[in-house]
């Protein structure tokens, strides 16, 4: 039933009790409705698509919901704003191929790394007088595959004269297709990037100053208030940034943004004239302190891992992993599941670092504080058990 709460589907008891009166009404009161009997199961049948019926008219009326809607629906919704998903990306990698002078291989030829991830050659290569020629391979299944150095090695497609193939350095990892969740979130930015005065819109405004990490919070009471160390002015907000363009951009951003009369707080100033005026804007807003991340991973003795193995976990995590935590939860199983999504199997047990605290399994980051947009080989610690 659709009403002003929304669609409700009949319960099944409510669905049972309606198809036994249209039994009742086609056969009288003494029909045998006895779920053992045949009537009995035709009640079932009839509830059955009595509940279907409404639970598919349900999801159809959901599917208008930009908050609710999934899939080819959300599409066409967030198509209404030139919005489209972020398709998945393929992984590629750069290699030699070996064997007589003169040989090509063909366009398409298969390949394959230690994991059986299948790659395909991108352009016809004939090999020189060297013996090789070097040239490119792209996954043929887009996502996230791992292209380790030295581990495209196998020749699917045989070719007389081709006998080699590897690929020296390691490749460009893909990325898998922006999520339901992700596209919603994109489209909640894009309505409040065309707005102003209001929370999301400076949200949205900081983000699209690119920077590693932002946050904004608010205070709308009428005393000063601390949060994590910081100390917000009343009626006022404080931008927090890593990064994010320069000093005038951000002030261009806060004064197109900021509500008239709302207030600043933060540790960073700048100011900038205002447009058809003799006046002057002096925008506000808060630097945040960048807190080392590392990573302690527990590795199992005896299993076979890539080579340079801290290099290859450090380029997979600055690859994947979303450094925008400023005020944000962190979880320990972010990292396992992108190392391991990544052919670092078997992982025994993985914790990291903020700053000064390690071996955390979770953890909010105050709004202070940012773990930069990056980490390094020395940043990623080994051990086996």
């Amino acid at each position: 039933m659709l009403s002003n709460q929304g669609f409700q589907i009949t319960p099944s008891a409510t669905a049972i009790a309606e198809a036994q009166a249209i039994l009742i009404g086609a056969y009288g009161i003494n029909v045998n409705l006895e779920p053992s009997s045949p009537n009995g199961q035709l009640v079932q049948n009839i509830a059955i698509a009595i509940t279907q019926r409404e639970s598919d008219q349900a999801e159809t009326i959901s599917s208008l919901d930009p908050n609710i809607a999934a899939g080819l629906q959300l599409d066409a919704i967030c198509a209404n704003l030139d919005i489209e998903r972020i398709k998945a990306i393929n992984s590629t990698a750069t290699c030699i191929f070996t064997g007589l002078t003169g040989v090509t291989i063909t366009a398409g030829s298969q390949v394959a790394n230690s994991n059986s991830d299948i790659f395909l050659v991108d352009s016809n290569l004939t090999i020189g007088l060297s013996g090789s020629v070097t040239g490119t391979v792209t996954a043929q299944t887009a996502g996230i595959i791992t292209v380790t150095a030295n581990t495209i090695t196998t020749i699917i497609t045989a070719i007389n004269g081709w006998d080699t193939v590897n690929n020296p350095t390691t490749g460009n990892v893909g990325t898998t297709e922006q999520s339901d969740a992700q596209l919603r979130n994109t489209r909640i930015s894009q309505l409040a990037f065309a707005s102003s005065g209001s929370i999301p819109s400076l949200v949205a405004g900081a983000s699209a100053l690119n920077p590693i990490s932002s946050y904004v919070a608010s205070n709308n009471t009428n005393a000063q208030i601390v949060e994590d160390g910081l100390t917000i002015n009343p009626h006022s907000v404080m931008i927090i940034l890593d990064g994010g363009g320069s000093d005038l951009q951000i002030a261009t951003m806060i004064f197109n943004r900021l509500s008239g009369g709302g207030g600043m707080s933060g540790n960073k100033s700048f100011t900038i004239p205002v447009p058809n005026s003799p006046g002057t804007f002096t925008a506000t807003w808060q630097i945040a302190v960048q807190k080392a991340l590392g990573l302690n991973i527990t590795l199992r003795l005896g299993a076979v891992y890539p080579p340079n193995l801290t290099t290859v976990i450090a380029n997979i995590i600055n690859t994947n992993f979303d450094f925008n935590r400023i005020g944000r939860y962190i979880d320990s199983t972010e990292f396992t599941f992108l190392l391991m999504n990544n052919g670092i199997i078997p992982i025994v047990s993985l914790t990291f670092n903020v700053g000064t605290l390690l071996n955390l399994i979770d953890y909010t980051m105050p709004i202070s504080d940012s773990v930069g947009g990056s980490i390094l080989d020395t940043d990623v610690a080994i051990n086996y058990a």
